[in-house]
């Protein structure tokens, strides 16, 4: 799940900072993803989770957090704007869109995950569209188990 973005960033005090935010997170939950949700625009497909408190809490502390490094209002990850969603695909053609949704009705069932890492990924974009990401940092989180 994407928690920010950034248009520009000074990456170095940003990777000390977010060592620092992830060492004070106490254990995470699990998150469930009961559903699946569609940003038809682009042709995204994606596992939707139950936004309980402890996720709600969860964003609006790295924002709190991170407040400095905000540089973007309009983004679509800002409090009272964010979608979560974990992306399973996009960019797909109505046939695709089509085919995807008839096997997600017969094959779907609810899924539960556990937040273990925080990554800051650089995206490169060509045109409008990303063309490639890189890990620029990577920080383990404290969980909790998850059961089904």
């Amino acid at each position: 799940m994407t928690l920010a973005d950034y248009n520009e960033l000074n990456v170095h005090l940003y990777k000390e900072k977010l060592g620092e935010f992830v060492a004070m997170q106490e254990n995470m939950e699990p998150v469930t993803f009961p559903s699946v949700g569609v940003f038809p625009t682009n042709g995204t497909v994606f596992l939707a989770p139950t936004v309980t408190d402890a996720l709600l809490k969860f964003h609006h502390s790295y924002h709190d957090y991170f407040n400095n490094f905000h540089d973007n209002p309009n983004s679509y990850y800002v409090p009272g704007k964010w979608v979560p969603h974990c992306t399973i695909v996009n960019r797909l053609h109505t046939n695709q869109f089509l085919s995807v949704m008839e096997y997600i009705y017969e094959k779907f069932d609810f899924a539960i995950a556990s937040i273990e890492k925080l990554k800051l990924i650089k995206v490169d974009y060509e045109n409008g569209s990303a063309i490639s990401s890189s890990i620029l940092a990577e920080y383990n989180v404290k969980r909790m188990e998850t059961s089904r």
